[in-house]
């Protein structure tokens, strides 16, 4: 049974679940780790916590320690505490594989061996580590000969590593060295990296060691965190793929009476009013009684002096930290459920450095290593709320698809480049409406050749046929009017991007202003195409009628020319929006294959959805639906089968035979790297032979390294 299964992914940010045994509760990630101790557990208000929060992780430091009953279905961590001497010096070995007690099935046993700082350095450092890297594979060689494999379902181990605050990189890569032997690599269940955050001013070289570990290791291996890891972060480390967060540091503040907000860390002598205590956790609430009761009798007494005489306020603060700590743990997963985690990081970098400089140190980067697995198709809005959010991954990504997979038809005759507007999508909103009635009575049966793009920030250019997909239709930002250099220059790109794709005697008419003007005319001279700006309504009514008059002219006088290209090309509005579409989501071509020598949209009977029907002479047939709540195509049989061989979206498996709704890891030969959680795909057997269609659980890059679990979820396959 795996102990961590992926459930989704969207970027480098994954919601999962964690069952260590058939017996224990099966947990929802990311969560967080509290310590258990005789001590812990003689604190009442603790123990409720405990009991209160079930979707945690407990971490025993003891392998004998006893366990409430309360506990004993939740999984465990025993942290094994061992001193940097070698192993004739220690009393059992890491796993007690030669004591007389059995292990704990419930139990993650954290191989840990500590190195004292007093006295550090790097060759030391590397001294101790590759003594831990011997004593560890000596002990797995041990148990793998006499039992003949590792995963045994009794020993589910992982490692335990300290960072200290220089020299990052260079404890990163021996820490690889160590996972990457092979029997490590294939058993180890979790890693703990203790330290890496607490010195905050090193964001380059932790997002660095972050990513150099996500791209060695297997997806399936939970990745926890310790150390001095305030609050206001766990945003950002879920954002980045942490799995388990310890709490230990917030108790430990706690109990040097130190009081936790959202942002920040008060000590008593800084609590000097009730609103600095704005909590209503049960701590707070015993907190604010006896200071009122105080108060009551010495009404001159200085809150600071009060708290100081209550008996246990050290313990009240800790129990309210870590009650803090939960309540921001289920706030940053209802985000993750929401699909709207990167605002919530967008808005709590308000209040730290380190979070704004790591997203933009991370969104720059060149390959993106978080854009290439992020997911597209959402439901959710996307707030775009400072400027962090002009290289949002999604933004980048959608950015992305417009410029290598939406090309205009080869029939165009004009290009036409609008405002965007408040209401989404955009051709439902007062001002677009006028836009298209414009269009409409100046082209005629032309209208169809007329392409349309929608400029606009912080997306760039948004051609008119994926207007409904997401984020284009999902995405809000504050208007002011006025524009900064980088809206101005991103969005020139974008323009320039979409009309290079136009033949050179194709005109182009904007009716655009302000900050869109600028965008364009900040790459119009890269154009030798006619491009006319207006910023009247009137204007570009006069000046459509009077282009659609010169191109009427010019195709009366290839009148032969122009009655064979208009035979040939038929399309219509809807077949050209399903073109632009599948393209956009399958890559190019894709969109000719599936419609064939005609296809429609047809309403259903939910107004979110359409179906997709291809018309032949044999009669019409189902290809597929589309969903206008996020602008996804998911595929029928048929469907899948015209656009087999016409693009490279789909997986290939070893073997023939689907059994089932989901697709696990060993049965997968290859998925292809760009694809992402929530991707529709195909599914390729043994013999290159389309077997069916379903939607991918995680990306293209962690299916293919997986160990173990679910890769896709089959929606339709051959009978």
């Amino acid at each position: 049974m795996p102990i961590f299964s992926i459930r989704s992914e969207d970027g480098l940010q994954r919601r999962s679940r964690i069952q260590v045994n058939k017996g224990t509760k099966k947990l929802n990630a990311p969560t967080l780790i509290l310590p258990i101790n005789n001590h812990l557990l003689k604190i009442p208000s603790y123990t409720k916590i405990l009991k209160k929060f079930p979707n945690i992780v407990v971490k025993i430091y003891d392998p004998n320690q006893q366990i409430p009953e309360f506990l004993k279905s939740t999984p465990i961590i025993c942290n094994n505490t061992y001193n940097y001497y070698d192993t004739s010096g220690r009393p059992h070995s890491f796993f007690q594989k030669n004591r007389k007690q059995q292990l704990n099935p419930n139990y993650l046993y954290i191989a840990k061996k500590n190195c004292p700082s007093g006295f550090f350095n790097l060759e030391f450092h590397d001294q101790i580590y590759n003594g831990f890297k011997k004593e560890l594979l000596e002990e797995l060689k041990y148990i793998y000969e006499k039992e003949g494999h590792i995963d045994t379902g009794d020993l589910k181990y992982g490692i335990f590593y300290e960072y200290y605050q220089y020299k990052i990189k260079d404890q990163t890569k021996q820490l690889i060295e160590i996972l990457n032997t092979e029997l490590i690599k294939n058993s180890i269940k979790i890693l703990e990296l203790s330290g890496l955050f607490d010195n905050l001013m090193f964001f380059k070289d932790i997002i660095d060691s972050i990513l150099e570990l996500k791209s060695k290791l297997a997806p399936d291996i939970i990745i926890s965190v310790s150390g001095k890891i305030p609050i206001y972060l766990f945003p950002f480390l879920a954002y980045i793929g942490i799995d388990l967060i310890d709490c230990s540091h917030q108790i430990y503040m706690g109990f040097k009476e130190k009081y936790i907000t959202d942002d920040d860390i008060h000590s008593l002598e800084e609590i000097k009013l009730l609103e600095n205590i704005n909590c209503s956790c049960t701590a707070c609430l015993e907190i604010l009684d006896l200071i009122n009761e105080t108060k009551n009798q010495e009404p001159n007494l200085p809150i600071q002096n009060i708290l100081g005489q209550i008996k246990n306020v050290n313990i009240l603060f800790a129990v309210h930290n870590v009650f803090l700590s939960i309540n921001k743990m289920k706030h940053v997963r209802a985000h993750m459920k929401k699909e709207t985690l990167r605002f919530l990081v967008e808005k709590t970098a308000m209040n730290s450095t380190f979070i704004i400089s790591s997203l933009r140190y991370l969104d720059t980067m060149n390959p993106n290593p978080i854009v290439t697995m992020q997911k597209l198709y959402k439901k959710s809005q996307l707030l775009c709320s400072t400027n962090l959010s002009y290289n949002n991954p999604e933004v980048l990504k959608f950015q992305e698809r417009v410029k290598n997979r939406c090309y205009p038809q080869s029939d165009v005759l004009m290009a036409i480049l609008l405002p965007c507007s408040m209401g989404k999508p955009y051709s439902k909103s007062r001002s677009h409406r006028k836009f298209l009635k414009i269009i409409r009575k100046t082209s005629g049966d032309l209208y169809q050749r007329i392409s349309q793009a929608i400029v606009t920030s912080p997306l760039g250019l948004v051609p008119r046929y994926i207007e409904d997909i997401y984020p284009a239709a999902h995405y809000d930002i504050s208007v002011t009017g006025k524009w900064d250099y980088e809206e101005i220059r991103v969005t020139g790109l974008c323009i320039r991007d979409w009309l290079e794709k136009f033949d050179k005697d194709i005109p182009i008419i904007a009716y655009l202003y302000g900050g869109y003007r600028d965008s364009l005319e900040s790459v119009e001279n890269e154009f030798s195409n006619r491009i006319i700006i207006t910023e009247d309504l009137e204007e570009f009514e006069t000046i459509l009628r009077k282009e659609m008059g010169n191109i009427r002219s010019r195709l009366a006088d290839k009148k032969d020319e122009y009655n064979k290209e208009k035979i040939s090309n038929t399309l219509s509005l809807e077949e050209r929006e399903i073109i632009t579409k599948m393209d956009f989501q399958f890559g190019q071509d894709s969109g000719r294959k599936i419609i064939g020598n005609a296809a429609r949209l047809l309403q259903m009977r939910n107004p979110h959805l359409k179906e997709i029907y291809g018309y032949e002479s044999y009669g019409k047939t189902y290809l597929g639906r589309l969903d206008n709540r996020s602008g996804q195509i998911k595929l029928s049989f048929e469907g899948g089968k015209r656009i087999f061989k016409a693009n490279n979206h789909y997986i290939k498996l070893n073997t023939n035979d689907i059994m089932g709704s989901t697709l696990f890891q060993p049965a997968l030969e290859y998925a292809n790297e760009e694809l992402c959680s929530g991707d529709e795909v195909l599914i390729i057997g043994a013999e290159d032979n389309y077997i069916g269609i379903g939607k991918m659980v995680v990306n293209g890059i962690t299916a293919n390294k997986l160990r173990s679990g679910a890769i896709l979820k089959i929606r339709k396959k051959i009978i």
